[in-house]
């Protein structure tokens, strides 16, 4: 488990959907559903970029 992260950016995507990513690299931390009940179709119906990071150093 990693620590909290000072520099956390909360973006909120609507029907109660939050996302989070850090504030300095950009890096996607979680998604936070709030008001979760069995049958609710939101989840299939979340779609999110996430940009590739390069790895290798040079």
């Amino acid at each position: 488990m990693r620590s909290p992260r000072p520099n956390k950016i909360a973006t909120q995507l609507g029907n109660d959907i939050i996302f989070f990513k850090d504030g300095d690299t950009n890096e996607p931390i979680g998604i936070e559903i709030l008001s979760y009940r069995p049958g609710d179709d939101r989840i299939s119906g979340i779609s999110l970029e996430l940009g590739q990071q390069n790895l290798v150093k040079t």
